[in-house]
């Protein structure tokens, strides 16, 4: 599932998949196609909630060099903030929780981890639900 956020000074293509192999897992890709300078992503302040009652926290990679791989991000440190910002950055937000059916529903907010300039722009709540059409 892909989705694009785009505000005045800021584009970001946010990508969701399941782990192909195992369904251990699963990850969002979140890529700053433009970005204003002085922007700033807090990814500590990034939070999913799972079928209205379990919030996950992710770990934090970028997308270049990360091996997808369970143990491997287990064991890897995740990335902390803020992280500066700029174009064409990506960050893989690993969610160390089985992958998503066809039923579950997420909901990703970034509302608290972008800013810029120092204030927090308005980011809406992104729901991650398997479209009908698509099963």
């Amino acid at each position: 599932m892909v989705d694009f956020l785009t505000k005045k000074n800021m584009a970001i293509r946010i990508e969701f998949d399941n782990d192909p192999q195992t369904k251990q897992f699963f990850m969002i890709r979140t890529e700053f196609i433009t970005v204003r300078d002085q922007s700033r992503y807090n990814v500590s302040n990034i939070t999913l909630l799972l079928n209205k009652r379990d919030t996950l926290k992710p770990k934090v990679f970028t997308c270049y060099y990360t091996i997808w791989d369970l143990q491997y991000l287990r064991e890897r440190p995740s990335m902390d903030g803020p992280l500066p910002i700029q174009k064409q950055d990506c960050y893989l937000l690993f969610f160390d929780h089985a992958a998503l059916s066809a039923n579950d529903e997420a909901i990703l907010n970034l509302n608290d981890a972008i800013t810029e300039k120092g204030l927090h722009i308005d980011v809406p709540l992104i729901h991650f639900k398997q479209n009908p059409g698509m099963q």
